[in-house]
């Protein structure tokens, strides 16, 4: 095999490119699922009246805790603190949406939830890496519990 089949092929994955790959998915999902949140707040009375209650939630308040929770995680999840907290409550939240929201489940309608719930999930598998303030808090903690010995 030549060198550049190697390389197309069979490429090693090391240390460094998963944390920037898990930096770039973090900021991607959190810029984008941050668009959703911006336009709920901008929008709020008008979503407010057709917005969906699948549990029998109060619409107004059934909108207002997605709009924190797209809102809070997405920042979160940006800057990497508190990333699989973060994460699970967005896997609930895209869970209700892809799949409790409509009175039938249609894929056509579900799709972009579930492509949100399944970047979420890996990134909850994941972690924040290391680019990322979690791992920042757990070498300081890690430091801390040395110093005491």
């Amino acid at each position: 095999m030549t060198e550049e089949k190697k390389k197309l092929f069979l490429m090693k994955f090391y240390d460094t490119e998963i944390n920037i790959a898990i930096f770039i998915l973090r900021c991607f999902v959190g810029i984008m699922m941050l668009t959703h949140a911006i336009d709920k707040m901008e929008n709020f009375s008008t979503i407010a009246e057709s917005f969906p209650t699948p549990f029998g939630i109060n619409s107004w308040v059934g909108l207002t805790f997605i709009t924190i929770a797209e809102l809070g995680c997405s920042i979160m999840i940006i800057v990497g603190i508190a990333t699989r907290l973060a994460c699970f409550i967005m896997i609930l939240a895209m869970s209700t949406a892809a799949f409790f929201t409509f009175p039938v489940f249609v894929l056509k309608q579900s799709e972009l939830a579930m492509m949100y719930l399944a970047i979420y999930i890996v990134l909850f598998i994941l972690g924040g890496g290391r680019y990322a303030i979690d791992r920042l808090i757990h070498r300081i903690y890690e430091n801390s519990k040395t110093v005491k010995r």
